[in-house]
């Protein structure tokens, strides 16, 4: 399943450019250029700067200058990429449709997990924390854990009847699960809601944390500022019809 962004809320202050009407230069990359597919899922900077795109034709990395992609040649799974993440030691996780993960390791494309539980999955999104990789289906957690060949440590975790929007990380690694019904976090294997002041058990799809403490949420037509465990802001977005808000940046 693939995201579809039906509004881009960006909470930012813009200067001279958009003052003047000025468009900023750009440049518009296509497959002419290197670019696996024009079709992208996802989207990373790693910590050397370079910037990876998980596309429907395979793996990009553009250094700034030139695109290189790779496919199930140089080792992929599947060439419909659809997730990535970046581990702490540098190593690149792939997330594929239906065939698990590959991982990008000391310049080497390598399979990681192929099944879990016995049976093959997707991986919609990948998240890094506390030595675990979460992934999700719609009422499904999928955790694996790192640096276990012999996968002992994995677990797929049922959440029906919540369905889950998205995962998401708070200062201190804390892992946020956005769903239909409001808020959760994930601790031993439980999802446990989080009682938050002033949030209604609303349908979220994106989170925004900040250096102050604070974090953002988006749901229908409204973007939500927490802090303490309190709601302390409501952002009306009444100029899109209220539509979900899919990203907050």
């Amino acid at each position: 399943m693939i995201y579809k962004f039906s509004n881009l809320v960006f909470i930012s202050i813009i200067f001279l450019s958009s003052v003047h009407g000025q468009t900023p230069p750009y440049y518009h990359y296509t497959t002419s250029d290197g670019l696996a597919s024009s079709t992208i899922f996802d989207i990373m900077q790693d910590r050397e700067g370079f910037i990876w795109f998980a596309t429907l034709n395979g793996l990009s990395k553009f250094d700034g200058k030139k695109i290189t992609s790779y496919g199930i040649k140089d080792g992929l799974s599947s060439d419909i990429v659809t997730c990535l993440v970046q581990g702490e030691n540098g190593e690149i996780y792939i997330g594929n449709n239906e065939t698990g993960m590959n991982v990008l390791k000391n310049g080497k494309i390598e399979n990681y997990r192929t099944l879990i539980a016995g049976g093959r999955f997707n991986t919609r999104q990948l998240i890094e924390s506390r030595g675990m990789i979460y992934s999700f289906m719609a009422t499904t957690i999928i955790a694996i854990k790192k640096n276990d060949s012999n996968a002992k440590s994995d677990y797929v975790m049922s959440t029906s009847p919540i369905f889950i929007n998205r995962l998401a990380k708070l200062p201190g690694d804390k892992l946020i699960v956005l769903t239909t019904r409001g808020l959760y976090s994930l601790k031993n294997k439980e999802l446990l809601k989080l009682n938050i002041t002033g949030l209604p058990d609303a349908d979220f799809l994106c989170l925004a944390s900040c250096n102050d403490g604070t974090y953002f949420v988006g749901s229908k037509g409204i973007i939500y500022q927490i802090k303490n465990d309190r709601v302390i802001r409501k952002i009306s977005v009444d100029s899109y019809n209220k539509q979900n808000v899919s990203l907050i940046l």
